[in-house]
């Protein structure tokens, strides 16, 4: 761009004003009418005129806001008050703080002047746009001027006073009525339409859908900006690690398998190939409570056959699987009901329901298993069977339908992977954001409401939270749509770390154990991640991670820590042989956990599409609906910003 002189000189200026803000004493609609000694910082006033702005609109400033006080899978705001670069224009450049300069009276974005606020961090400082009457904000008639003053844009290209935006955005020139360097552009005027997207969601799945916008080449039309808003104080969801003691622990999910290329391909993207830490090898041997004792799980089937994880007969009925006949229906099954009707009853309530439980912490009887695990499902319908699926698999190739990835996590813990989006995301990511309500604006896009802060306009809005938290947000937008997602139920988990001295716990051994129903405990299963990753306990210490309550025993997780603790410490003790109390213990609770995938789900999915068509610009992502894995939360990320973006250039 080429710069006049007087944004040359301005672009100087700024420089060496780089300091927050401390605070605006009043700003409020029609701010251009207050006086320049409320813009202050440090015992320097820096934002007095635009000329002392940072060029590039990208200062730190901060303004206050007057009046404003896998084993299981799945925001502080931060307001920085940039000024304005104003390109060219000798009247702009020898201005006096708080004057007017007349702008030719013309529609917002065609050749006037735009304000290219970044979205992130709106203050209630008001945009200071005033009309060519020069009027008080109260005596002010136009039409475009009852949104002067109110949210950035709103009456640039007519007048403009000389003072700093909340906007936190450059003003500058559109050419050709282009919206060059413009990455928010609210609903002002008629035919305006906003640019931006906004993800509401900063779990792993939005962390991720808003960094493959941003930095798959080519996605984003220029000038189109992307705000990610996470409502809690931090951003990564259940994926967060604790240090203590020497005790690394983990809020949800150990770790992720390293089949799926996804994966890989982010965490090298994000420089974190080098940090790949895959499980130990040592840690391989996997364990079932049956009849109140611990069995090891067979490792192939010539084990299998001589194993006492089921009886002979439920061994047999195992073995006779290739010989069970396809199911010709189209209806929905669970995956018990398939498991019985493909290698037995036993084989279902032992093993398939330790498998439901240490992915879902759910029922499999409820559990629909075209939706929860969908590759068996395949077998069946591609081969005829599990048995003769899986050799066709492997003669292709391909994996079997058991986990055969390598599970895989960081040195310093999970929460590695989404540190690294969250600092690839920098300032566009927002915690402590809450949005509200998603109200849609005519044809033209959204008005996504954040809690405590201004709205944002997007013309696109991805909803990547949890459905109990989508279903709420989306009901004045569209209630059969929100009556569809809420419909999509969770179940609760705790999670008791327990740290023991080895000597003490010398029967804690591999990877760890599952319980299935039927079982006298109301233990989901341990897992024993000292054993698994290095570094994850002290040394001569072993780290055990407790699940309880699922859908087997809700209730649980209201227990006190100490009733958590206790149940958690019983169990270790009775199942492996721990003899003494743990040195060290944590409590996580998670209220809902795990979205269940249960019968009818796909019904549901297609029904939600269907309602989507309907709402052009939104998007549904997240663990809520075709996958609870990370695995699955990152492999969609690419196809959801792709979509995103043809929506995008569909609008142009």
């Amino acid at each position: 761009m080429i710069e006049s002189s007087g944004a040359a000189r301005l672009r100087r200026v700024a420089d060496g004003h780089q300091q927050p803000l401390q605070g605006i004493d009043r700003v409020e609609a029609g701010a251009g009418w207050e006086s320049r000694q409320d813009v202050r910082s440090e015992g320097q006033v820096l934002l007095q005129n635009v000329g002392r702005g940072t060029a590039s609109g990208r200062g730190q400033g901060r303004a206050k806001r007057p009046g404003v006080p896998a084993f299981f899978f799945s925001f502080h705001e931060s307001a920085f008050f940039q000024p304005h670069e104003i390109a060219g224009e000798r009247a702009r450049r020898d201005a006096e703080p708080g004057s007017q300069i007349p702008q030719p009276h013309r529609p917002f974005g065609r050749k006037g002047l735009e304000c290219r606020g970044l979205g992130n961090g709106h203050t209630a400082a008001r945009h200071v746009g005033a009309l060519r009457d020069r009027k008080p904000p109260d005596q002010r008639t136009d039409r475009v001027a009852k949104a002067a003053g109110v949210r950035c844009g709103g009456a640039h290209g007519i007048t403009c006073t000389i003072q700093p935006c909340a906007c936190q955005g450059p003003v500058t020139r559109a050419v050709g009525g282009s919206r060059r360097e413009s990455s928010i552009l609210p609903f002002f005027g008629e035919g305006v339409m906003a640019q931006d997207v906004v993800v509401v969601g900063g779990g792993i799945a939005g962390l991720a859908i808003g960094w493959e916008l941003l930095t798959r080449p080519g996605l984003l039309p220029e000038g189109v900006g992307v705000h990610v808003l996470e409502a809690a104080p931090q951003a990564g969801g259940n994926i967060r690690t604790d240090r203590s003691d020497g005790y690394v622990c983990e809020w949800g999910p150990t770790g992720f398998l390293d089949d799926v290329p996804a994966t890989l391909d982010a965490c090298h993207r994000l420089g974190l190939g080098p940090r790949l830490t895959p499980a130990n090898e040592h840690a391989e041997r996997r364990f079932i409570v049956r009849k109140g004792k611990l069995r090891e799980l067979p490792s192939g089937p010539f084990s299998f056959l001589g194993s006492d994880v089921l009886t002979l007969r439920g061994r047999l009925r195992v073995f006779g699987e290739p010989f069970v006949p396809p199911r010709r229906s189209n209806e929905d099954e669970s995956v018990f009901d398939f498991a019985r009707r493909r290698i037995g009853r036993e084989a279902a309530a032992v093993l398939v329901d330790a498998l439901v439980t240490g992915i879902w912490a759910g029922n499999a009887d409820k559990l629909s298993l075209r939706s929860a695990l969908p590759k068996l499902a395949a077998l069946e319908r591609d081969h005829g069977g599990l048995v003769r699926g899986m050799i066709a698999k492997r003669g292709g190739g391909g994996g079997a339908t058991g986990p055969r990835g390598r599970l895989t996590s960081f040195p310093d813990g999970l929460s590695e992977l989404p540190a690294a989006l969250i600092a690839s995301l920098g300032s566009r990511l927002r915690v402590g954001a809450r949005v509200t309500t998603i109200e849609r604006l005519s044809q033209r896009g959204f008005r996504v409401a954040v809690d405590g802060a201004p709205s944002l306009d997007a013309a696109a809005v991805i909803v990547a939270c949890p459905s109990w938290f989508a279903s709420p947000l989306l009901a004045d937008l569209d209630a059969p749509l929100s009556t569809q997602i809420d419909g999509i139920p969770t179940v609760p988990v705790a999670v008791a770390h327990l740290g023991f001295a080895r000597e003490d716990a010398k029967g804690l051994v591999g990877f760890g154990f599952l319980i299935p129903r039927g079982e006298s405990t109301s233990v989901l299963g341990v897992l024993l991640p000292s054993n698994i990753f290095p570094r994850r306990a002290p040394e001569g210490h072993v780290l055990a991670t407790v699940m309880l309550g699922g859908a087997r025993n809700p209730s649980v997780v209201q227990a006190t820590d100490q009733t958590l603790v206790d149940t958690a410490v019983a169990a270790v003790k009775e199942l492996a042989g721990v003899r003494a109390d743990p040195r060290f213990t944590m409590v996580i609770r998670h209220a809902r956990a795990i979205p269940q995938y249960v019968l009818g789900h796909a019904d549901r999915l297609t029904a939600i599409e269907a309602r989507l068509r309907e709402i052009p610009g939104l998007f549904l992502a997240g663990n809520s609906y075709r996958g609870i894995a990370i695995n699955s939360c990152l492999a969609e990320a690419p196809s959801v910003a792709s979509a995103v973006s043809a929506f995008l250039g569909s609008r142009r």
